[in-house]
This record gives C-alpha cells, sequence and structure tokens, in this order.
C-alpha cells in the first residue's frame, strides 16, 4: 500500500533516512506560527532603527507582544521537525504522530489571540485579522488534503544499514 503511494515521488523527494521530505506546507504552517519571531530577528538586522520593522508590520505593540506568545507553540513544532532523526527521544516520536493535531491546536490559538485583540472601530484591524484567519484556514486545509502531508506523518526516521567495502554492516 505505501510502495503505491511512494511511486509518484521521485528520488529526490527522499531524505538520507528514505522518509519523503517534509511537505512545504508543514514549513509554512510553522512560518505562519512563528511570524512574530521572524519580524523580530528581521527587526534586529536593521542597524539603524531595530524598532522600525516591528512598528511597521505590528503598529499596535500589544498585538507583537501577542504573537510571540502564540508563537511560542510554533517553536515547539519547529524543534520536532527539526529533532526527527533516527534515534530521537520517545517524545520526538510520539509528538510526531500528533503532529497535524497539535499543529492545529497552535493554529486555533493563534486564532483566537488575532480576534481578542481586534478593536472593531477600526477596519483595518478587522481586515487583518479575516487575513489571517483565512490564510489560517486555507494552511489547515492544504495540510488536511496534502498526499505529501500525510505520508510525513506515517513515517519516522529509521537508521538505514550499509554494507561498506569491508563486507561488515553498518548503521546510519
Amino acid at each position: 500500500m505505501m510502495n503505491k503511494q511512494l511511486a509518484r515521488f521521485s528520488v529526490n523527494d527522499f531524505d538520507k533516512y528514505n522518509c519523503l521530505k517534509i511537505s512545504i506546507w508543514y514549513w509554512l504552517t510553522i512560518a505562519f506560527l512563528i511570524k512574530g519571531y521572524v519580524v523580530a530577528l528581521l527587526s534586529l538586522s536593521n542597524m539603524r532603527d531595530k524598532l522600525a520593522f516591528i512598528r511597521y508590520v505590528y503598529p499596535n505593540p500589544d498585538s507583537f507582544y501577542t504573537s510571540l506568545l502564540t508563537g511560542i507553540p510554533g517553536i515547539l513544532l519547529l524543534v520536532v521537525i527539526l529533532a526527527r532523526r533516527p534515534g530521537a527521544a520517545t517524545v520526538i516520536k510520539r509528538l510526531w504522530r500528533k503532529f497535524y493535531h497539535l499543529l492545529v491546536v497552535a493554529v486555533i490559538v493563534e486564532t483566537v489571540f488575532v480576534w481578542l485583540l481586534v478593536e472593531p472601530d477600526y477596519k483595518s484591524q478587522v481586515v487583518s485579522a479575516l487575513a489571517q484567519s483565512a490564510l489560517s484556514l486555507a494552511l489547515l486545509g492544504i495540510l488536511a488534503f496534502d498526499h505529501r502531508a500525510k505520508i510525513n506523518l506515517s513515517e519516522f526516521p529509521e537508521p538505514i544499514e550499509t554494507e561498506p567495502s569491508n563486507g561488515k554492516k553498518q548503521k546510519t
């Protein structure tokens, strides 16, 4: 069954552990969740006014700080993706099996906090909250139906045995 699912992918679609490379949609969803941290890092690169970019993206300081707070689950999920390799801790393996559901919870929390900060009198805040909500739904919807993303969740890297020139098997 799994071989039929993998037949549509080329050799370049696999990593060094013979697992399908992580779907771009997982990476984009993580980037969406940690956008406050991305903005903070980008603003640090501005040598003249380190806060100018933050003020441009987040005119309301409360929304920036809330983005940092709601980005914490995204950071933790990023750690899970980066720690996904052979010999990973049991907790990483358990979290990987539930990764999509954890991602959904993190996106819902992000969306709720975005709407809590909206002041209905300011149309720009409402439009921004609607855009973020639509993007959240789109990302989760795409992930729910993405073939690669489904396969990613069913795999976890295992050590690969290789046979060197001396004839003895080694694990890599």
